[in-house]
Formats: structure tokens, C-alpha cells, sequence
């Protein structure tokens, strides 16, 4: 008998030592759980719709804009709705259905909680829910994060596009109005040159002169113009390069060669009418003897 009971103590003491050795396994594993989950700026939550209440992390809690201590809501269907649906992400309602329904693998989506400050941020939200032999959903779990960091980075990023997308059609414009003054001066150019040569030829007072006149005043508003173009072309988002310049002061040269060319001219044209008639006097002088 005492060998029995030797034997019995013996068992206990050794199922004992298993438990305590159990038991303190067990709280290691949730300390380094609960460690990771810190680090990781992680809260988690547990549904458990036949068990009891819900479970919220204390980072969940303050994820959500309560206080760490402040108590769990019941683990019922609407504290969940309140919890991971609110009003301003309409999205996050057809997510826990699609995956409650078994459309989904798992729960995942992103929302916005106003913090008691009045200040948004951002969550993201993952979990699975676990059925029972029937397929009905008793327990529902998971872990959310703090991205509104991300958020306002992808916010930024997508202003600096749309302010370079801007730039790059100003940058285009100017480019394109430049050219089109360029090459509207070069012929303007040459408009106002014979303008101001027929100008000079025409009669004072005459209907003709007036006419001109208000040709060159209507070529020197367009001149005005086509100055402020360029001005907009050269304010930095459209820069001509070199070739454009290039380009430019070769029709600048033209204009001014035609002009030349057009100058003389003129100036021949005046004076072959008095050669002509000293020429056709001298056949009548011939005649005459």
C-alpha cells in the first residue's frame, strides 16, 4: 500500500509539474503575442457570439478612439456593425457581409474613425470568421492598424501628379503658342514692311492712305499680341530650347531679307517711270528732224 501511494503522489506530482510547466508556456506565448502586437502598432479583437462577451485589445481600443480601459461592447451583431462599419466607409458593410456569406476568404477593409480630438484616421482591418459543423459563424476575429500615414502620403503623392500633369500641359502650351508666334511674326513681319512702304506711297488724305493706316494700326496691335505670347511662352514652362531659337531668328532673317528685297523694289519702281518717259520722247525728238 505505501508502495501504491508512493506511486499515486508520485503521478501527481508529475502531472502537476506538467501543468505549472503548461500553464507557464501558455503566458510566455501570450506575453511574446502581446509584445508582437505592440511592436507592430497592432490591436486585435474576438468575437465570440456564443461564448460571451467580445474581446478589444487595448491598442484596438485606442485605435478606435477610446480609452484603454474602457469596457468591450457585447459580442452581438450590431456592436460588431458599430465597430467595423461606421458611417463614413459604406464599403466595409458589403465586405463583412461577402465574407460572413462565404463569398470571401477573409475580412478586409479600410475606415475611418474620428477620434475624440475631432481628428480622422485611417484604419485597415483584416480577420476570418470561424464556423461551426453547420457553417454558421460563432466567432469572429482578427486585427486592425493605424495607415494614415499611408493615406495622407498616397493623398500627396496624388496632388504632385495632378500639380505635375498641370505643369506638363502648361509646359505643352507654351511650347505650342511660342511657335505659332514665331511663325505668325515672320509673316506679319513681312505684312507690316509692304504696309509701310505702300503707306509712304500713298497720297496724303487720300482713301487709299487711309486705309493703310488702319492697316498698320491694326498690324501694331497684332505685333502687341503676339509679343505677350511670346512673353507666356518664356515664363519659365515654355522655355524655347535652342533649335527653337534658332528656328525663330532664321524667320526673323527672312522677313528681314524680304523686307529689304521689298524696299528695293519699290525703289526701282519709282524711278523707271521717269526713264521710260525720257525714252519715249526721244523717238518724237527723231521725228521731229
Amino acid at each position: 500500500m505505501l508502495l501504491g501511494a508512493a506511486a499515486r503522489s508520485s503521478r501527481w506530482c508529475t502531472s502537476s509539474g506538467e501543468s505549472k510547466l503548461g500553464e507557464r508556456a501558455l503566458r510566455q506565448s501570450e506575453e511574446r503575442y502581446a509584445l508582437a502586437m505592440e511592436g507592430a502598432n497592432e490591436g486585435h479583437f474576438d468575437w465570440n457570439f456564443e461564448q460571451g462577451p467580445s474581446f478589444l485589445s487595448p491598442q484596438m481600443k485606442l485605435l478606435h478612439g477610446r480609452s484603454a480601459d474602457a469596457p468591450s461592447p457585447p459580442a452581438t451583431h450590431g456592436s460588431l456593425r458599430s465597430t467595423f462599419i461606421p458611417m463614413t466607409s459604406p464599403g466595409c458593410e458589403a465586405a463583412v457581409r461577402d465574407h460572413f456569406e462565404g463569398r470571401t476568404d477573409h475580412y478586409e477593409a479600410e475606415y475611418r474613425v474620428r477620434h475624440p480630438d475631432g481628428e480622422w484616421h485611417w484604419l485597415q482591418a483584416r480577420g476570418r470568421c470561424i464556423r461551426d459543423a453547420s457553417g454558421n459563424v460563432h466567432r469572429f476575429v482578427g486585427s486592425a492598424i493605424d495607415i494614415t500615414a499611408r493615406k495622407n502620403a498616397e493623398a500627396e503623392k496624388e496632388r504632385l501628379e495632378i500639380q505635375l500633369r498641370q505643369s506638363q500641359k502648361m509646359e505643352a502650351m507654351g511650347t505650342l503658342a511660342g511657335g505659332i508666334a514665331h511663325d505668325f511674326n515672320n509673316i506679319l513681319g513681312a505684312i507690316l514692311g509692304y504696309g509701310e512702304l505702300a503707306q509712304k506711297a500713298a497720297p496724303e488724305g487720300s482713301v487709299v492712305r487711309r486705309y493703310l493706316d488702319n492697316v498698320m494700326h491694326a498690324g501694331g496691335r497684332a505685333k502687341a499680341l503676339v509679343e505677350r505670347i511670346l512673353a507666356f511662352s518664356r515664363s519659365g514652362v515654355g522655355e524655347r530650347g535652342p533649335d527653337q531659337r534658332a528656328s525663330r531668328d532664321r524667320g526673323n532673317a527672312r522677313a528681314a531679307c524680304r523686307f529689304a528685297s521689298a524696299r528695293r523694289t519699290s525703289r526701282r519702281n519709282v524711278s523707271r517711270p521717269a526713264t521710260r518717259r525720257s525714252s519715249a520722247t526721244r523717238p518724237s525728238c527723231t521725228r521731229s528732224r
